[in-house]
């Protein structure tokens, strides 16, 4: 196919090392013309995936000793045979999205991830192939979503969220089949199966309105082809299920519900664990062993229970895996037993492992440290430094762009509870800035970088560009200019006041900076006193910007990419936009993010667009760009830098993913 544009011949780039820019020194080839667009079952537009490390530890399940990890958008196999220093043994390629849940059965794996259930062939840990793959609605652009997979015997009952529950056969793991589906009104996210009958949880979709009820769906499978609903459980909304003997355990937004299944045309509820504002809508995963129910729950971490008398359930023990958030976002995902030991997967901080030997003391003897999710990236010669929040920065070496590899990993300035929001490097030396202040690292030698100085008056920031020995830092609430010509003695030397900053971009003696408000322009030819001379108001606000010549492109969360002629840059004025792409259900929403990669190159333009991937645009037309290249990360896309034929993309669900030109 012909393309308006070609990696391959982008190889000589030189970089002004920010998050903010590169520059080609290459010329790009001339436009035959728009590039023919595939259907919309394509996930991908002349882009292909080359590499790919890291991402949140988001499911686990385990067999014997072995524990099966779902690490971004791979799965992770670990030997816990000493359960105090778990090896890993291998990992599956990357799939097409991140893992969402995990089971196992004999040497199958079964990965619900995206819109799709993988089955995995694990026999072998050190080479996990994939064996077979059931795609969820494949001709619906906006796809379905895998929540939870249940296995009994030969079948897999898989929820899918508005789309009910999918039965599919796995006699032949190659080719998994759909042999019955049960929609019920609203969604359903979470399921457990026992002998003949299935249970699911029920609650409102947000297209069907609150009027549908919530609780416990419970559903006869004895007939695949035909399943029935037989029995209901009220209840508060729903964020999981567990079965097995004879009972239900239905967590809900109040606390943990114990019912009896016996007969179940008429499940009553037999006891009640009160756990008020404590799970949340996170959803949470439980295991059961010797009358102790372990919950993973969300930023709650491990619950203990004794469900020994299920008319008296009590609460034993509450375990905070890593550390609470309490912000937006899950962290323990996942929770399965092996003798005497909990094994927790949590979404910021990794594997843990908890000795439950007392299961009113449980104490945690090990863990392995995750990346939390990827923000935003900068590139050098041999590393991708990766901006990975609470994680930190972690230096990845790139020198094999197929095979990344974990270097190195700095704690985020001033202490453990702040967030790494950017980096920007130049002159051998990188600005680390985050919630709580920023860091000077010295990468004379980058495998082992040194902190020479702290920031500690710039809190808050959101991005940072360097221009000559002039560091910008755009925060919550304004831009400040930081001289950094002598890099071990950084001062401050101009703050101007703008509300809500989420990005950056410096050009040609201006700074662009993207706010909730929209788009601000100052001028920066004294960087000691910069000067606002325009705006260009947006109704949802600058979510990401870029600058090359006479024009800037700001990413805007309702009308996708717009171009602004600023040639004046008091009066900047709108002469084009890239139409924002469909967002598939289940991925992140632009708004969970705080802000887009976007590099604009010799006429093209490169952006991150959270659950809708990666794009490429030509915009050598401003008023007629063109789309010419897309990537579904299977994420949410954050970050990239352009650089020596590859397109590094930090993705807050999948890691650090490294992109060329097909081949």
């Amino acid at each position: 196919m012909t393309t308006r544009w070609s990696l391959v011949q982008l190889a000589a780039v030189f970089c002004v090392l920010t998050v903010a820019g590169c520059g080609w020194v290459a010329p790009l080839p001339a436009s035959p013309g728009p590039s023919q667009t595939p259907p919309p079952a394509s996930p991908d537009l002349n882009l292909e995936l080359v590499g790919q490390i890291g991402g949140p530890t988001t499911a686990l399940a385990a067999r014997d000793t072995l524990l099966y990890v779902g690490v971004g958008p791979r799965l992770a196999v670990w030997d816990a045979s000493n359960p105090t220093r778990p090896v890993l043994r291998g990992q599956s390629a990357p799939l097409r999205d991140t893992v969402r849940r995990v089971a196992s059965e004999g040497d199958l794996a079964y990965v619900a991830a995206g819109s799709a259930l993988h089955v995995l062939d694990v026999s072998n840990p050190a080479h996990v192939i994939t064996r077979g793959t059931f795609i969820l609605n494949p001709d619906r652009e906006d796809g379905s979503f895998a929540g939870e997979v249940a296995i009994a015997g030969h079948q897999a009952f898989l929820t899918a969220g508005d789309d009910g529950l999918r039965i599919l056969d796995l006699s032949d793991p190659a080719a998994p089949r759909e042999v019955g589906a049960y929609r019920p009104p609203g969604a359903t996210y979470y399921v457990a199966v026992e002998g003949n009958y299935a249970y699911l949880t029920a609650r409102p979709s947000p297209g069907l309105g609150p009027h549908v009820p919530t609780g416990l769906r419970i559903v006869d499978i004895s007939s695949p082809a035909r399943p029935i609903e037989v029995g209901f459980a009220t209840s508060e909304l729903p964020v999981g299920v567990l079965a097995g003997g004879g009972y239900a355990y239905l967590a809900d937004l109040s606390g943990l519900r114990i019912l009896d299944i016996s007969n179940p045309s008429r499940p009553s509820q037999l006891g009640f664990v009160p756990m008020p504002n404590s799970l949340g809508e996170f959803g949470v995963t439980m295991a059961l062993g010797d009358g102790v129910l372990y919950m993973a729950a969300g930023p709650y971490g491990l619950r203990i229970i004794d469900v020994s008398d299920p008319a008296a359930p009590r609460m034993l023990a509450s375990h905070q895996v890593g550390l609470r958030f309490a912000c937006c976002s899950e962290s323990a995902t996942g929770v399965a037993l092996a003798g005497s030991y909990a094994y927790v997967s949590d979404r910021h901080n990794g594997l843990r492992v908890v000795d439950v030997t007392n299961p009113m003391n449980p104490t945690e003897v090990a863990s392995i440290p995750g990346m939390e999710a990827a923000y935003t990236v900068a590139v050098t010669d041999r590393y991708a430094f990766v901006v990975a929040g609470r994680s930190g920065l972690l230096g990845i070496d790139i020198s094999e762009p197929a095979a990344p590899t974990v270097a190195w990993s700095f704690p985020p300035p001033i202490g453990r509870q702040s967030v790494v929001w950017s980096v920007a490097l130049a002159q051998g030396h990188a600005y680390v800035f985050g919630d709580e202040g920023g860091e000077v690292l010295d990468l004379s030698d980058p495998g082992r970088p040194t902190p020479i100085a702290r920031v500690v008056e710039v809190r808050n920031a959101r991005d940072a560009a360097l221009a000559g020995e002039y560091l910008y830092v755009a925060s919550r609430d304004a831009l400040n200019v930081l001289d950094v010509g002598e890099p071990t003695r950084p001062r401050t030397i101009a703050v101007t006041q703008l509300m809500q900053a989420t990005s950056l971009a410096i050009s040609e003696g201006y700074a662009y900076v993207g706010s909730l408000a929209g788009l601000h322009i100052l001028d920066i030819s004294e960087p000691s006193a910069p000067s606002r001379i325009g705006d260009y108001e947006f109704i949802r606000g600058s979510w990401g910007v870029a600058a090359s010549g006479r024009f800037a492109y700001v990413v805007d969360y309702l009308r996708g990419v717009l171009i602004l002629d600023v040639s004046d840059p008091s009066q900047p004025r709108q002469v084009g936009y890239v139409e924002p792409p469909v967002r598939r259900e289940g991925t992140s929403d632009a708004r969970s993010l705080e802000r887009y990669g976007i590099m604009a190159v010799r006429g093209y333009l490169f952006y991150a667009m959270g659950g809708s991937g990666v794009r490429v645009v030509d915009v050598t037309e401003p008023a007629t760009p063109v789309v010419v290249g897309y990537y579904n990360t299977g994420g949410a896309a954050s970050g990239l830098v352009v650089r020596d034929g590859y397109i590094y993309v930090a993705d807050w669900d999948g890691g650090l993913l490294v992109l060329q030109e097909n081949r």
